[in-house]
């Protein structure tokens, strides 16, 4: 049986989560630690501020701390929880605990009405408590079609136009999360709305309270290495550049969360457990992050740092950008726009836009270069221009296809250069080209996905490849 450590703790600083409801005693001073595989006792009082009685007290759902459930707390009263904490990752946060108390307060089918702006994403009001029977109406001051989303979910629950308004009657209970979105942008913060039984044992958040931990892990120590082949590389602002390095535990020990961080790396894998002796490739890609002429033609020197329960360690790369020329708008790199739309996709799967999956080139959603803010001013100013938000209903599918085509074969490449896009736009007699254009970008991404996906699976074989050889190969011990 494994050895418990007791931490005791003075109960004295009381941390008042609400002003009502259940709320929490412990002293916030004492800094904790906690060895691995070693459960850690925590000790606490939670006071019932109300007159009535709560039932069924515990902590939410989670996977690193548990307590007996308290059967109830009468008003007034309080009682003391030794809690356990079993998890074995540091945690600096809050736990929420709950409770259920009896209602009988009958439906009331009452009406709200929540308002919606798109000016600072204000939703008045964000936080809405109800009881089963009410009805609820959205009304859009947006001055814009939007569209309210299930949070939890990520599925739409209704569209609704400008000075319209969408309204739900709840006729159980239930929690809803929800935001909303305009093109597929989120510009509203989430929301939430509780319905409760009108009779019975419920909760409500305004009732709950929580227990704030800072717990750090104390692990002992081992010794890693690691062997990079390549650290040095010539690219241009809109590459990427792969390349691999193993990690080996030289010690006796296991090494917990190996964390790897790196100024324009992501990597293939973070936060891992090596056991000793054992060893590990790490792949990783290089994406420059340029946005300015002024930027390019240098050498970069960028460092790639490991950290865990070892010493850390650096390893430094010097990383020349190629000259190009940024601000003159000459180096668009349509690829990336593309790239940018596939991780708009991954975090809007429901969009319109976005139903037709893409397969395996999806696998390369990692080089934008335009930022999903950028984008979405953009848009906001396409769209000011006009009166309506409507503006293509009267373009037919024909001419829109036509458009994607000639910017499709504007170039071979997967470059699109100003130029090419301002001959395509004065070629045009409707007005509305230059705002259709970001629509036709977007009916050209179904053709880039083949090329991508292409691209894709030779960059893996190759990648396979690499990595195959990487032991045979000279390696540079940091």
């Amino acid at each position: 049986m494994r050895n418990i450590f007791i931490v005791l703790l003075f109960i004295g600083c009381i941390t008042l989560t609400s002003a009502t409801g259940l709320t929490v005693s412990l002293n916030h001073s004492h800094n904790l630690s906690k060895d691995y595989e070693v459960e850690l006792q925590i000790p606490f009082e939670i006071h019932n501020d109300e007159t009535f009685t709560f039932y069924n007290i515990t902590f939410e759902e989670n996977d690193f701390i548990r307590m007996d459930k308290i059967t109830k707390i009468d008003g007034g009263q309080y009682v003391l929880v030794n809690a356990t904490y079993y998890g074995n990752v540091d945690f600096d946060g809050e736990i929420k605990i709950k409770g259920e108390y009896y209602s009988n307060q009958g439906s009331s089918s009452e009406n709200y009405v929540v308002d919606v702006e798109y000016e600072g994403g204000a939703v008045t009001p964000c936080q809405l408590t109800i009881i089963e029977g009410d009805t609820v109406k959205w009304d859009n001051l947006a001055e814009r079609e939007i569209k309210l989303v299930n949070a939890d979910t990520g599925s739409p629950i209704a569209t609704i136009d400008s000075g319209s308004f969408y309204e739900q009657t709840f006729n159980e209970p239930l929690n809803l999360d929800y935001y909303f979105t305009w093109l597929g942008f989120k510009f509203s913060n989430e929301c939430s709305i509780i319905a409760q039984d009108d009779y019975g044992l419920i909760t409500n958040p305004l009732f709950d309270s929580q227990l704030n931990l800072d717990i750090q892990m104390t692990t002992p120590p081992t010794t890693l290495i690691s062997s990079f082949l390549v650290l040095d590389y010539n690219m241009h602002f809109f590459e990427s550049e792969e390349g691999a390095f193993t990690i080996k535990n030289n010690g006796s020990e296991l090494a917990l969360d190996v964390h790897i961080t790196g100024d324009w790396f992501s990597f293939s894998d973070n936060d891992f457990d090596l056991e000793a002796g054992k060893t590990k490739v790490i792949t990783y890609t290089i994406k420059p992050e340029i946005t300015l002429t002024a930027q390019t033609d240098q050498e970069y020197n960028k460092t790639v740092t490991i950290t865990g329960n070892f010493n850390k360690m650096n390893q430094s790369f010097n990383i020349y950008v190629l000259y190009d020329d940024i601000d003159s708008g000459e180096d668009f790199q349509g690829a990336s726009f593309y790239n940018w739309f596939l991780e708009f996709c991954e975090d809007n799967p429901n969009d319109r836009f976005c139903r037709d999956p893409l397969g395996e080139a999806q696998g390369i959603a990692n080089e934008a270069n335009l930022s999903q803010e950028q984008f979405r001013q953009i848009i906001e100013y396409m769209f000011s221009q006009e009166e309506s938000f409507n503006i293509y209903k009267d373009i037919t599918k024909e001419q829109m296809t036509k458009l994607a085509e000639d910017m499709m074969n504007v170039t071979g490449s997967q470059l699109f250069t100003r130029n090419s896009v301002e001959r395509i736009l004065d070629d045009k007699e409707n007005n509305y080209a230059s705002i259709l254009l970001i629509f036709v970008l977007i009916l050209g991404f179904g053709a880039l996905a083949v090329v991508g996906a292409l691209f894709v699976i030779t960059k893996r074989d190759r990648q396979k490849k690499f990595i195959k050889n990487l032991y045979v190969y000279e390696r540079k011990p940091i």
